[in-house]
């Protein structure tokens, strides 16, 4: 396909590109509202999806609001909304989106392809957008285009029937009236009327044909989404949440998700008189045994068995399959941790710390710390350490401030003092190398090829520990652990 210089964007030859470091490569739909490209992020080698909406003159008012909306828009981070990269406004005033690419197809072109999903699946691909839609809510974003062209389906390798993990893409892009009412009554519960609409699609493969041979529950869920009475639909996305949890038999635990749409849910089942047992914790929140209480540990002299030692074939952390990323870590009350749709091979933190028990020393650490430094999105403090058996934690903590980046060696335990050590200067590098040497006793930390002074330890590494500190998130990418190799 030929590549042309001349407007329209929005014809059907392919056009050079409105944004700077996007190549275009080829146009992937077309809908009412929004028209998509796959393209190649020049700067970083991906591959990328460039939706763009075609503005008329009365659309003037979003065209000028819709700067904001792009701030919102990169800030949000949840596991079924697909990740916006960059957004903005073109030279020629058309808002638009650069949003990770899923590899995948979407879920009005599987069910014209496929039929109607079971209804257990058809439920919980509900409850996962609205627990999408909710989150964008909360930061005071509306939808007004949800049906099943605009959910994609990432694959998720490990299940037969429906291999797939739904996320909604085009956020932000519709200055149109929603499905459901008019502009003026269009509030959230629109989009859980038009939600309404993506499970009943999926629970028959058509908008227009009666539900039969489904439970009554489900039958009841769909007709009270769509009730064409705002007021008599339900109240927020959390009932949604709550009234698909009682179909499905309870939230499904295995599944990470966003902390705040869980204690909604739990809120929402409180208020119905269920469910009081499942606030005791969040849905990604892991039992760790208490451990006895741990006699400090004398310090051992100074030792080069560390740095001399041979290390065997490096073993990655965490598993390779997006959705199931973190699963054998435990996170912290109140953590946000994911996989990281702007890298391969990464996980993003939004709040809190997650671990993971590594068993015997010595451990090898090594990774990456990636730092955002954005007007919208500036990391505080991203850290890569150990959790000991007395529940200190050592962190080599990676901070940005006024534009410097410095790292720090430090214990960050609840109620223990920082150590005394000056922080080394990074300079303005948001892509740190690390690597941690754990021993019994003592820590090795060099970032970016500088060597902090040994740390003596006061008790038993058990875990590798990441941490998140601030109002924005960082992300951490091919952490591996290295044993000794064994003579």
């Amino acid at each position: 396909m030929s590549v042309v210089e001349a407007p329209p964007i929005f014809g059907r030859a392919l056009p050079a590109s409105p944004i700077p470091d996007l190549e275009l490569l080829e146009n992937v739909g077309r809908g009412t509202r929004v028209v998509m490209y796959r393209a190649r992020q020049i700067s970083r080698n991906r591959i990328v999806i460039l939706s763009m909406l075609p503005i008329a003159k009365h659309h003037g008012e979003f065209t000028a609001r819709f700067p904001r909306v792009a701030k919102i828009l990169t800030r949000l981070h949840h596991p079924h909304l697909v990740a916006c990269l960059q957004a903005g406004l073109t030279a020629a005033n058309h808002p638009y989106v650069v949003r990770a690419c899923i590899d995948g197809q979407y879920l009005g072109q599987y069910l014209a392809d496929h039929g109607p999903l079971a209804w257990r699946d058809a439920v919980q691909v509900t409850r996962d957008l609205a627990s999408a839609l909710g989150h964008a809510h909360d930061q005071g974003l509306i939808h007004r285009d949800v049906q099943a062209s605009n959910v994609a389906l990432a694959p998720r390798p490990g299940d037969d029937v429906f291999p797939f993990v739904a996320k909604l893409v085009n956020l932000g892009l519709t200055p149109t009236l929603g499905i459901s009412e008019p502009a003026e009554q269009m509030d959230f519960r629109g989009d859980i009327h038009d939600l309404g609409g993506v499970l009943l699609h999926a629970l028959t493969g058509h908008l227009d044909t009666p539900l039969t041979g489904l439970p009554e529950g489900v039958t009841r869920l769909v007709s009270w989404m769509r009730e064409p009475n705002p007021d008599a639909r339900p109240g927020s996305y959390a009932d949604v949440i709550a009234a698909c949890d009682r179909l499905l038999g309870g939230p499904r635990l295995g599944r990470r998700g966003n902390r705040s749409a869980w204690l909604a849910v739990v809120a929402a089942l409180g208020a119905c008189g269920i469910g009081a047992a499942l606030a005791l914790a969040p849905a990604t929140t892991k039992a760790r045994k208490t451990s006895p209480p741990v006699a400090p540990m004398p310090a051992p002299p100074p030792s080069v068995s560390l740095t001399s030692q041979p290390w065997g074939p490096p073993q990655a952390l965490w598993s390779a399959d997006s959705v199931h990323r973190l699963d054998d870590w435990t996170p912290s009350i109140g953590a946000q941790w994911t996989s990281a749709e702007s890298r391969a091979d990464a996980v993003a933190g939004f709040a809190g710390r997650v671990s993971k028990d590594l068993g015997p020393l010595p451990w090898r650490l090594s990774g990456h710390l990636h730092l955002f430094s954005t007007p919208d999105l500036i990391t505080d403090a991203l850290g890569l350490g150990v959790e000991l058996a007395n529940g200190q934690r050592m962190v080599l903590q990676v901070q940005q401030h006024n534009g410097v980046v410095t790292a720090i060696l430090r214990d960050v335990g609840e109620g223990a003092p920082s150590p005394g050590g000056q922080p080394h200067v990074l300079g303005q590098g948001l892509d740190i190398p690390v690597v941690l040497l754990v021993g019994e006793g003592e820590l090795l930390a060099t970032v970016a090829g500088h060597a902090f002074e040994r740390m003596p330890l006061a008790a038993q590494p058990r875990a590798v520990v990441l941490t998140i500190a601030g109002d924005s998130p960082g992300e951490i990418s091919g952490l591996v652990l290295q044993r000794p190799v064994t003579p």
